[in-house]
């Protein structure tokens, strides 16, 4: 079981963020030139926060998705959990190529992906 806040993602509410660093995000997102799938800097409107993959997530969850089964463990919500992993999953993320079977919040307990 891997835990989504802090550890594979880093978060933070759009009214948790300085006017003038929300401006440096915006336009290091306006710069990144990888395909949307592959960024590892969000911006999610729908839940109102900015999220990045921590450094060597992709590498570690590659290798120990043919050993083990994929567990997610978040304490947000279902919704902020599934916003954010779809953001990272797209045709052409690494993320697409691993199953994670399971997703667990605190609110709803563990639940079938």
């Amino acid at each position: 079981m891997l835990d989504l806040d802090h550890t594979l993602v880093n978060s933070a509410r759009f009214s948790e963020v300085e006017p003038h660093l929300a401006a440096r995000l915006d336009a290091r997102l306006a710069a990144d030139a990888a395909p949307p799938g592959a960024r590892e800097l969000h911006r999610l409107p729908r839940i109102g926060m900015w999220t990045k993959l921590r450094p060597g997530a992709l590498a570690f969850l590659a290798a120990a998705a043919p050993r083990f089964e994929l567990w997610i463990h978040t304490n947000g919500t279902r919704c902020a959990a599934g916003s954010t992993w779809q953001a990272y999953c797209s045709s052409s993320s690494p993320l697409c190529l691993l199953t994670v079977t399971r997703l667990r919040t605190a609110e709803q307990g563990t639940s079938v992906l």
